[in-house]
């Protein structure tokens, strides 16, 4: 995991904004949906989580190099991390159905998968 600060100015700003980039290489094979060792996005999460609250809970951004699944994967288990602790109940398929509502394509659907099983993430 790589770990890049970035400090973007413009003009005389006095207030630069700092960016994070939080980098996963080689973890993930091309023909797996998760990566080879999962310890690696729940580090990935724990990071970020703490990020957001050094910095005032700022944005977050995810993004991958297919496009969409791998940064949905994030997303549903950080939200579901997040309902773990909110309510001590997860609920994958509410969390499923509210990151697909943002990004339809966040799932593959069921004839898109090379083993024809739906990934659940966690």
């Amino acid at each position: 995991m790589y770990l890049r600060v970035n400090v973007l100015a413009q003009g005389e700003d006095p207030k630069p904004l700092k960016v994070r980039q939080f980098q996963l290489i080689n973890c993930w094979s091309e023909d797996r949906s998760f990566p080879e060792d999962e310890e690696v996005l729940l580090t990935l999460m724990e990071l970020v989580t703490r990020w957001q609250q050094q910095s005032g809970v700022a944005p977050v951004t995810i993004h991958c190099t297919n496009g969409v699944e791998r940064s949905a994967l994030f997303a549903i288990a950080s939200y579901l991390m997040d309902m773990l602790k909110a309510e001590q109940v997860v609920d994958v398929y509410l969390a499923s159905r509210f990151i697909t509502s943002k990004c339809p394509l966040a799932l593959p659907l069921l004839e898109q998968s090379p083993t024809g099983a739906v990934p659940v993430p966690l």
